[in-house]
């Protein structure tokens, strides 16, 4: 069975954490330390994803869209992250209104930059994303662009 009534139960099942300091990195590879939190949904709206706010935000700044991970989240299910590396691939949203001095440095600086044509599509009102490999081993969680398209593909790492 590769079904849960709520997508918060998918981020428990992969054995993810809820809050994770760390990193987030710009193309120019300068560094910029931030908390990445799980927040709960926005709504009582079936979403297929999780939302996280940046540093002390009272509001969410990313969500990440699952990409119908539950099979490769289940099959985590009774191992422990040592035991069996988690890798997935999703879509990450920038929220635009996101207004706290940390975030939006976060979402200019390290996040925009991935996006292709950035400009022309906020002017245009479209959904800006990044498509994103999140890759967790128990101790490291990262989010890397995926497929990369630079060299230096690398968006957050965190280390509990």
């Amino acid at each position: 069975m590769w079904y849960s009534d709520n997508i918060i139960d998918y981020w428990n099942i992969a054995g993810l954490p809820n809050t994770m300091e760390g990193i987030f990195y710009t193309p120019q590879s300068i560094q910029i330390t931030a908390s990445l939190t799980f927040v709960a949904p926005q709504s009582d709206k079936n979403v297929s994803g999780w939302f996280f706010a940046i540093g002390n935000s009272s509001n969410f700044s990313i969500f990440m869209e699952s990409r119908n991970s539950a099979k490769i989240i289940y099959s985590r299910r009774g191992l422990s992250p040592q035991e069996r590396r988690l890798q997935f691939d999703c879509k990450l949203y920038i929220n635009n209104s996101a207004n706290n001095a940390v975030e939006r440095d976060i979402i200019e600086r390290c996040l925009r930059p991935f996006i292709s044509g950035s400009a022309s599509a906020a002017s245009r009102g479209t959904s800006e994303s990044i498509n994103v490999r999140i890759t967790f081993d128990g101790r490291i969680l990262e989010i890397r662009e995926y497929p990369a398209r630079r060299a230096n593909s690398i968006i957050f790492r965190g280390i509990l």
